[in-house]
């Protein structure tokens, strides 16, 4: 679970989160507090709506297959792709496409391909999500190193303040 502190309260507590997120050797699933329920007996949550976030990197298309492996039968993929100048658009709609897999219309898998302009990813995703009503937003990380996080920024890291939906963060394959 996930306070989804900020400001001065996140400077104060620190965030267990973040932390497990920067070390963690495998994919980690940040699910906001209201999800959690509130310690009395908590239905299951039924994943209908998945939003997957690619940069196009091999990376990120690996993190799409989760997005998919997560669903029932006929539940929805929103694949997503931000872009920061116009015009490349439908280039990038059918890289999305070819992301689809095969098994995903036997299993009654609906998708639709979003690719949203904007020079603020994160923020971008995050409003994708909202829009289409997202049970939870699958992301992969790049796996930097702290310090080369600090300089680049994270989208994974950006996308926790951005929204408070579930995300599912999915750790680049160990080489």
């Amino acid at each position: 679970g996930t306070h989804q502190r900020t400001g001065l309260s996140k400077l104060w507590h620190g965030s267990v989160s973040h932390d497990i997120l920067r070390y963690a050797k495998m994919s980690v699933a940040c699910i906001p507090a209201p999800f959690g329920g509130n310690g009395s007996s908590v239905a299951i949550p039924e994943l209908r709506m998945v939003v997957a976030a690619t940069d196009l990197s091999e990376a990120a298309n690996r993190a799409v297959s989760f997005a998919y492996a997560v669903l029932g039968r006929g539940g929805c993929v929103h694949l997503v792709h931000v872009v920061e100048t116009a015009g490349q658009e439908a280039e990038v709609a059918g890289k999305l496409r070819a992301l689809i897999p095969e098994a995903a219309a036997a299993r009654g898998i609906e998708t639709h391909v979003h690719v949203v302009p904007g020079a603020d990813a994160a923020g971008a995703i995050a409003q994708t999500a909202e829009r289409t009503g997202a049970d939870v937003i699958v992301i992969a990380s790049q796996g930097r190193s702290a310090l080369a996080e600090v300089v680049m920024g994270s989208v994974a890291r950006s996308l926790f303040e951005a929204t408070r939906r579930p995300v599912l963060v999915i750790r680049p394959l160990a080489e």
